[in-house]
């Protein structure tokens, strides 16, 4: 099921920052490295120029989901205008814009960067409630079973040029 934001979902990101800048930037309550996993080797930030995207969640409750489904069903939802697994520079931007939303407890995965830690493939996530909002990592392999896992999907905005 896709679930579009109700407010302002539309998300910046200024390529130019640094790595480490820019995960700074996000708010997280919590030493964001966790022991040196989450490193500009395993998830690097990848882009030119100030970027705007347009973004929604993925959220599949009644029934436990694979990545590959997830990843699939993101990817189908609009096959003229698709919409891509975000990366961890959108979680970060949606962080940074959007973490503190009163009466929310949910984990929101970034699906699009897949790092490697101890031979297993992990992407990053943000653990949002009313009181933090903590950047982690999670293994991808397994069945994603919980109602409170969204998983962010993006899509470039392009704008015609200012003749």
């Amino acid at each position: 099921m896709k679930i579009t934001p109700t407010r302002g979902n539309i998300i910046r990101i200024d390529y130019s920052e640094p790595w480490e800048a820019q995960l700074q930037s996000g708010n997280f309550d919590n030493e964001w490295k966790n022991g040196n996993i989450i490193t500009e080797e395993r998830f690097p930030i990848v882009g030119e120029g100030i970027n705007e995207y347009e973004f929604c969640y993925f959220q599949f409750i009644h029934r436990p989901v694979s990545s590959e489904t997830v990843l699939g069903l993101i990817k189908k939802e609009d096959l003229e205008n698709p919409w891509e697994p975000a990366k961890i520079e959108h979680l970060i931007a949606f962080s940074k814009q959007f973490s503190r939303e009163p009466g929310r407890k949910y984990y929101l995965i970034a699906l699009g960067s897949i790092g490697q830690s101890f031979n297993l493939n992990i992407v990053t996530q943000v653990f949002t409630s009313m009181h933090t909002c903590k950047l982690l990592f999670v293994t991808l392999d397994g069945l994603w079973d919980n109602e409170n896992f969204y998983f962010l999907a993006v899509r470039k905005i392009i704008r015609p040029p200012v003749v």
